[in-house]
């Protein structure tokens, strides 16, 4: 890296760093030139989140602390995420811009009707779906949703849950699946590639469980473009994402009973959640060409 930035460093006017990792080791290559660095989640608070060693950590907050405090600008994706960057780590709120991120709508726009996006996925016609869709990790509140699923079949016996995505916890959750009997209301699906937007269109909601931070939530503002609601954990970046769609779609909390309880409602029409032309309002809000 510090090789290829001594090489390109005189054709250039600006460096643009994603994530300070990125750049800290070529700090002094790039001199004086310009730097902004995008802000896409404080790394160390992360790594803890996710039991990275102690090790892992520290480099995390070195490279954080150096690069941030070296840049000229910080685009953070959320005021959330602006906030963590002022108070956290100390950067002047000057230095701050907020770009959210955002969203191929005409990707995940339907493309064909729900039926047809289960039948493609061979998921069950007749049954009502959740989806989530990210990182099987800790810090994505993932245990708590599956935790939420053995409540939720006790009134939504047919329930069908899928997870799209991978991550360190797909063994143990596979594995609790099979503890938990669940094998008949839990599908893990993988990385589905180029089929994603398939999955949002064959759920009647999707979810993120999210319990401590999420400072943009990407896979809500792909659900959304697809006309499917969403419901969310009260955290951050994806109380703004849902935005004037209305407390229907924010949990009560991030626990797996209160996860339970948002999709009881969900499932069974007490919660009122938004229509599938308000779903696809909101996200055009965050088109690419707005952006």
């Amino acid at each position: 890296m510090r090789s290829a930035v001594f090489a390109l460093r005189e054709q250039a006017d600006v460096v643009c760093a994603h994530t300070a990792p990125h750049v800290w080791p070529a700090l002094d290559a790039i001199a004086r030139k310009p730097l902004v660095v995008h802000f896409h989640g404080p790394l160390a608070l992360e790594a803890r989140d996710e039991g990275a060693n102690l090790k892992r950590r520290f480099m995390a907050r070195i490279a954080e602390r150096i690069a941030y405090a070296r840049a000229d600008r910080i685009i953070a994706l959320s005021q959330a995420y602006a906030t963590v960057l002022h108070e956290h780590y100390r950067v002047a709120a000057q230095k701050i811009r907020v770009v959210p991120g955002g969203v191929d709508v005409d990707r995940f726009a339907p493309q064909v009707t729900r039926a047809e996006a289960r039948r493609l996925l061979r998921v069950p016609p007749d049954r009502p779906v959740v989806a989530y869709v990210g990182r099987l990790t800790h810090a994505k509140g993932v245990e708590a949703l599956l935790e939420a699923v053995r409540t939720v079949i006790q009134h939504v016996p047919d329930v069908f849950v899928v997870f799209v995505g991978t991550g360190p916890l797909r063994e143990g959750l596979a594995l609790r699946t099979r503890e938990y009997a669940l094998d008949g209301n839990v599908r893990f699906f993988g990385q589905l590639g180029e089929t994603l937007p398939l999955a949002y269109r064959a759920a009647d909601v999707t979810v993120a469980p999210t319990p401590s931070r999420e400072g943009f939530g990407l896979s809500t503002l792909e659900s959304l473009a697809a006309g499917t609601p969403v419901l969310v954990a009260p955290v951050m970046g994806l109380l703004e994402v849902v935005g004037g769609l209305g407390a229907p779609c924010i949990l009560d909390g991030s626990g797996a009973a209160e996860i339970a309880r948002g999709l009881v409602e969900a499932l069974d029409g007490s919660r009122a959640l938004p229509s599938e032309a308000a779903c696809r309002a909101r996200a055009g809000t965050f088109a690419w060409p707005h952006v």
